[in-house]
């Protein structure tokens, strides 16, 4: 099979391969084109001094890699002139779906694909992701997580030789639900047919 796309080492969640090299080109224009979408689960801190994130909110910052780290992205400030001009168009769609006294569960949907994008928008926000401990480290829960509350839920795309849509769906697992119901999110308004896993197919 062929690797299409990469998840963050903490994340979990969907992961899309291609089972022969035509469905492989097919699908990485999706990717390059952006015709598909991606929705993450990302549950965000909320300091008991700052505002909470409203229901929706998008993230339109410019990413580049880290000046002093290759496994780290950073949004450039205005004054550092070069690093901005070399930074990538970065944009995040987030819609709040869940709440708790510190802890706002949103959906991502990340319209570009920069490396920790969705974590680094979400900390440059002022929410930093639960059980992020390179992006807001400093505003984490008190214990920490026990893992990064970032999952890739689903993701869709068009049949590389239909052109039909297929959605690929992984549920929550049981270890980010256990960090919600320890910070105390009601997980009463999940749709449960949302989170039903659907029959992985491979793509000839």
């Amino acid at each position: 099979p062929y690797v299409l796309h990469r998840l963050d080492n903490p994340t979990s969640g969907v992961l899309l391969f291609g089972k022969n090299r035509p469905a492989a080109r097919s699908l990485a224009k999706q990717f390059s084109l952006r015709h598909l979408s991606k929705v993450y689960l990302a549950a965000l801190c909320c300091a008991d001094d700052a505002a909470s994130p409203p229901e929706s909110f998008d993230v339109d910052a410019p990413i580049a890699r880290h000046p002093t780290s290759s496994l780290l992205s950073w949004i450039p400030t205005d004054e550092d002139k070069e690093a901005k001009s070399r930074a990538q168009r970065a944009l995040t769609h987030f819609r709040a779906v869940g709440r708790a006294a510190h802890l706002v569960l949103c959906e991502a949907r990340p319209v570009t694909g920069r490396m920790h994008q969705i974590r680094i928008h979400a900390e440059h926000a002022g929410w930093p992701i639960a059980g992020d401990t390179q992006y807001g480290a400093a505003r984490q829960p008190n214990p920490q997580c026990g893992r990064l509350l970032l999952h890739a839920h689903s993701l869709q795309i068009e049949h590389p030789e239909l052109g039909t849509p297929m959605r690929f769906v992984a549920p929550i697992p049981e270890d980010y639900l256990a960090e919600l119901k320890r910070l105390d999110l009601d997980l009463s308004f999940l749709e449960l047919t949302s989170l039903k896993s659907e029959t992985p197919q491979a793509i000839d």
